[in-house]
């Protein structure tokens, strides 16, 4: 934030609906200071309000314990003791395990993306933060699980605010916002088949295997290439993970049922997956010839 909205207190707020967090619950904190009593940190998702790490709960290995004191380090943390009244927190780091902390910082992270697109409606709107939290932001992460989620779902399904009565120039804004910084990125897919036929006429067999493929994929884009007879490959983009897997099962599916029914073989080498940018990059220099609903007939 610019030195404005530091000072601005329309633009802060806790990102979670409770004030202080539970015990067991997992905190990300930045090391503030630290003492003989221990190391002082601040609580990002709760505004940084200030716990405190006990000594003996930084590490069970002592030349570890500097490390882990450096004012500005970030860590996860384990909430040990809560006193509402008095406001103080005490936290672990020795009681934290890597696979908690790699849970953790998945959900973190979508929690922060989510309240920054917050202070962004706010600063745009000149409302305060925890009126938004309150108004439609804690509703919306209780039922979706994460306000990220909602967020993400509200692309696809703009009916997702409605039950929250919120302004028409809050709305907008969260939707330009939403819009801007979420925006669905497409997946590829991608499955690789052997598909031969050695009786008469193979080579027509091949083709229309191939074709009831495409067929059954709709109108989704699928797209297979042949890299080096028998090996073909399926492509297919779209946004929904799901969908893209159930449509080249499909289409694999139903290659291999033609070509059997007419004397052949269909072998899956790779069974469909999302590709990688660098899988992607890979694909387009070893595929050679397209072998498509319309390019079969050339061969």
């Amino acid at each position: 934030m610019s030195a404005p909205d530091i000072d601005n207190p329309k633009l802060h707020c806790r990102m979670l609906e409770q004030k202080f967090p539970n015990e067991d619950d997992l905190c990300l904190v930045t090391v503030v200071s630290s003492s003989e009593m221990g190391t002082y940190v601040a609580l990002k998702e709760y505004d940084d309000i200030q716990g405190m790490i006990p000594m003996s709960e930084l590490s069970r290995k002592r030349y570890k314990q500097t490390r882990l004191t450096r004012v500005g380090k970030e860590e996860v943390a384990t909430v040990i003791r809560v006193n509402s009244e008095s406001g103080f927190i005490d936290l672990s780091l020795k009681r934290t395990t890597p696979e908690e902390k790699s849970a953790f910082l998945t959900k973190y992270t979508k929690n922060k993306e989510a309240h920054l697109i917050m202070r962004l409606i706010a600063k745009k709107a000149d409302v305060s933060m925890e009126e938004l939290y309150t108004m439609f932001g804690w509703p919306l992460a209780k039922k979706y699980g994460t306000l990220h989620d909602a967020f993400r779902k509200s692309l696809t399904e703009p009916d997702v605010f409605e039950p929250y009565g919120i302004p028409a120039n809050i709305l907008d804004a969260l939707r330009q916002t939403i819009s801007h910084y979420m925006t669905i990125q497409p997946l590829k897919f991608r499955a690789d088949i052997e598909v031969s036929c050695f009786a008469i006429g193979g080579v027509e067999s091949v083709k229309r295997a191939l074709l009831k493929g495409v067929e059954s994929a709709g109108d989704s884009g699928l797209v297979i290439k042949l890299v080096s007879s028998p090996l073909y490959v399926l492509f297919l983009t779209l946004p929904e993970r799901q969908k893209g897997m159930e449509i080249m099962y499909a289409a694999v599916a139903a290659i291999k049922a033609q070509i059997e029914s007419e004397g052949g073989s269909c072998v899956v080498k790779r069974d469909p997956c999302v590709v990688s940018k660098e899988e992607e990059i890979e694909e387009n220099e070893d595929t050679t010839e397209d072998a498509n609903s319309q390019d079969a007939e050339d061969e």
